[in-house]
């Protein structure tokens, strides 16, 4: 499998969860990867995950995404290491919850930076690269919870809802330049994300009966829907929310 017939691709966030599960997935169809992690011990992480991939040729990034600086530098890392870039996997993300009377500025300020100011730079970095080369594909992992809102989770929902509409325009502003864009929203996904709220088996168990498909889903179905936006067979589809819930949106 040649380098140059391979598509490339940048997943922010790809050390665990969701992320890993979508790195393992491209992996699989032959993608060529940049995987970013927030720091160096997430790094390790997930080089050692990696050992376990198809190939071997793929580029882990310590990129924090609260830093602007940073994710410049990770744009150009990708164009030292990759030469091109034909696809973007936003992934990198923060969650609060907690009562929205007592939302602190700081954590705030962290929650905006990575679910929204940094999905922004990186769809505007990857956008430009593409459109230079003739077009490319970009996927916004987004949440129900921006069309669901819950109590104790206001500012998440808001952040995530910010991301859904920004996809939405851009993926308007730039399919005449060959640039698709949508969003995947997931709903629970059993992954470390659900650990702070469902810490315990009999709370995971009542989470599942409340999805009508009756489970939380996981990471590779997540994935599954990633890959086909991406791919060749999505080239008709901009703009779009596949949600990956199992209803649970309108349950």
């Amino acid at each position: 499998m040649g380098s140059v017939k391979r598509k490339t691709c940048l997943i922010t966030g790809a050390s665990r969860g969701i992320g890993l599960g979508i790195a393992r997935r491209l992996d699989a169809e032959g993608y060529r990867l940049a995987l970013t992690a927030k720091n160096e011990e997430s790094e390790r992480k997930l080089r050692r995950e990696m050992e376990d991939f198809n190939v071997q040729d793929h580029v882990p990034i310590v990129c924090d995404m609260c830093d602007v600086d940073r994710i410049y530098a990770l744009f150009a890392k990708v164009d030292a290491e990759l030469g091109r870039l034909d696809t973007l996997v936003v992934n990198a993300g923060v969650h609060q919850h907690g009562p929205a009377l007592e939302v602190d500025v700081s954590p705030l300020d962290q929650l905006f930076a990575v679910d929204v100011r940094a999905a922004i730079l990186c769809c505007q970095k990857a956008a430009k690269r593409m459109i230079d080369q003739g077009g490319g594909s970009i996927v916004v992992i987004g949440s129900i919870a921006a069309e669901r809102p819950v109590a104790q989770r206001a500012c998440y929902c808001a952040a995530k809802a910010a991301v859904h509409v920004y996809a939405q325009s851009v993926a308007l502003e730039w399919a005449p330049l060959g640039v698709r864009v949508n969003v995947v929203a997931p709903g629970p996904i059993d992954t470390e994300f659900l650990d702070g709220m469902y810490e315990s088996p009999t709370s995971r168990e009542l989470l599942a009966k409340l999805v009508p498909i009756r489970r939380t889903g996981e990471a590779d179905d997540v994935a599954a829907a990633v890959r086909y936006l991406l791919s060749d067979e999505a080239n008709f589809v901009t703009g779009a929310v596949l949600r990956v819930d199992g209803g649970r949106l309108w349950s």
